[in-house]
């Protein structure tokens, strides 16, 4: 009898879940903004590492090998099509799956600081490896209150800088 139930709701349940996505998306309440940034490594890193003081190596491209617990912070800036620095992002990110630095996977999360405003990002279950990797935009302030949306970002190996791209939505005022 418990199952039938269970089924009987489902159906109402997806309705409802589709009636109010819907409804918070519709009726054209945002305005869209894509930016694209090169992401400029600054050599502002840190590494705490879970298993007590600091006993990994430093490859060229970061540690060598990474515990899960393992927690790394960094802040690069972020600069336009003229290479002109326009803002930062400041990141900490928690090590989920252990191993060598390109093969680890962690959850970051991150501020990035505009003219205007700054974007709240959160980007999980991504190795530290060159690729396209895609995170979401979870709020924002001044210009960007109440932002949401996608980010991508992609690098193609480990010598070249990151081409960060957003694609932002926030709601009309």
């Amino acid at each position: 009898m418990r199952s039938k139930t269970l089924f009987a709701r489902g159906p109402m349940a997806m309705a409802l879940a589709v009636l109010l996505g819907a409804s918070a998306c519709g009726g054209g309440g945002y305005r869209t903004q894509n930016l694209t940034f090169t992401e400029k490594d600054t050599n502002n890193f840190g590494l705490a590492q879970h298993s007590g003081p600091p006993t990994v190596a430093l490859g060229p491209h970061g540690p060598e090998k990474l515990v899960t617990g393992d927690v790394l912070s960094f802040s690069n800036d972020m600069l336009d099509s003229s290479k002109k620095k326009v803002g930062e992002i400041d990141a900490t990110c928690a090590v989920a799956r252990g191993g060598a630095f390109d093969k680890s996977v962690a959850s970051c999360i991150a501020t990035m600081s505009l003219p205007g405003g700054t974007l709240a990002l959160s980007l999980g279950g991504a190795p530290f490896s060159p690729g396209t990797h895609t995170g979401s935009i979870t709020g924002g302030t001044g210009t960007y209150a109440g932002a949401g949306g996608t980010f991508t970002v992609q690098q193609t190996s480990d010598d070249r800088p990151s081409t960060d791209t957003f694609h932002i939505q926030i709601p009309k005022k």
